[in-house]
């Protein structure tokens, strides 16, 4: 939660002892500063927005895809928070009302087919149910970069994989898209700078989903201006607009 410093649902923190820890209170009393907390996907849409991709844009849509998909939003040049001050919620916009469980509760999130670990757990499913890899690899020890590789190299189950989980992340973009109509949209993360599949397909299958695609004359970026910089770049940006 920005306003209260707490952490609410650290569903991506591997360590115990994460849900409920006071970051901002626990990092204040390290650094002997004040602190401000924010979703990383809002501190890198300030960076692009302010000296990045984004400079000249009054609408942009910022996506960092990596264990979760998170998202930045900026509308007539504000940024867009959410009423509880708390994390955005595309990856658990529901894509499949009868989908797989996520860990949010819910059934058919855009988490639970295009997030890193979704990718990594579908390709260690399909091997134990037989499928063949190249990946040289103890199946505990293949990660997404890994996968990404494959299907560069043309690994059929790879590309499977990369397909279905673009599909699927390109429809949901597509829904966004038609709601805030941005005139950027920035993908980013570790997802993105490891599979040009990935991105790919998801802008082809958001461009031909959108409303009134003919006329729409969205721009697509594959990292912005300063890829995964992005984030602490934006934090910086957010410390000096808190004094401004």
């Amino acid at each position: 939660n920005r306003s209260t410093g707490i952490m609410l649902r650290p569903k991506n923190f591997s360590g115990f002892g994460w849900m409920g820890a006071p970051i901002k209170e626990l990092l204040e009393e390290a650094l002997k500063l004040p602190v401000t907390i924010d979703n990383g996907a809002n501190t890198a849409i300030l960076a692009e927005y302010n000296f990045g991709a984004g400079k000249g844009y009054r609408n942009i849509a910022y996506f960092n895809c990596s264990t979760g998909i998170r998202t930045g939003a900026i509308s007539a040049g504000t940024i867009i928070r959410t009423i509880n001050d708390t994390e955005d919620a595309f990856g658990h916009m529901v894509i499949n009302v009868d989908g797989e469980a996520c860990s949010c509760g819910n059934y058919g999130c855009i988490d639970c087919y295009s997030s890193i670990y979704a990718i990594v757990q579908k390709y260690n499913t399909a091997l134990k149910q037989g499928r063949s890899s190249v990946i040289a690899k103890s199946i505990d020890f293949i990660d997404y970069a890994d996968i990404c590789q494959a299907a560069d190299n043309h690994e059929v189950l790879a590309q499977e994989i990369i397909n279905n989980a673009a599909t699927i992340f390109g429809a949901g973009l597509a829904n966004y898209i038609n709601l805030l109509n941005p005139g950027l949209v920035i993908l980013s993360g570790p997802l993105i700078s490891q599979s040009e599949l990935f991105y790919q397909i998801s802008i082809d299958i958001a461009s031909k989903r959108i409303y009134d695609k003919e006329s729409n004359q969205i721009v697509f970026s594959k990292g912005g201006k300063f890829g995964n910089d992005a984030i602490a770049l934006g934090a910086a940006v957010m410390v000096v607009e808190s004094y401004l």
